[in-house]
């Protein structure tokens, strides 16, 4: 059990463990590349940002490094199913600007979560 739920009380308490906040990103992610167009790039953040504000303190790292390996994992399946490469790159090309803002506020809610675990311990 992490620091974090033995401190916290109610539903806060439940916290997802690494394995679960990634997957839950590879399919929002997955789901978003499946429907494509504006999708993609909302399913990347929506995945990444939602695993970090339920992931539980030693998932921090999982949660840090997944917003460009999921991109870079769904980009290749996606060719590998038949997507035109041009087309993958033109994609990520696309999903970048999304890709970096989720970077920023995935470190920053990790960052916080991190601060408040270590004064509550």
């Amino acid at each position: 059990m992490s620091t974090e739920s033995s401190t916290s009380t109610g539903a806060r308490g439940r916290r997802l463990p690494w394995w679960a906040a990634g997957l839950g990103a590879v399919v929002a992610a997955a789901a978003g590349g499946f429907l494509g167009g504006g999708y993609f790039p909302g399913a990347i953040v929506t995945g990444c940002v939602l695993a970090a504000l339920l992931a539980e303190p030693a998932a921090f790292f999982t949660v840090l490094a997944q917003p460009p390996l999921i991109t870079a994992a769904v980009m290749t399946v996606a060719v590998l199913l038949g997507k035109p490469l041009l087309t993958a790159v033109v994609e990520l090309s696309e999903t970048f600007p999304y890709l970096l803002a989720t970077m920023a506020a995935v470190v920053l809610i990790v960052a916080s979560r991190a601060f408040r675990v270590r004064i509550h311990s």
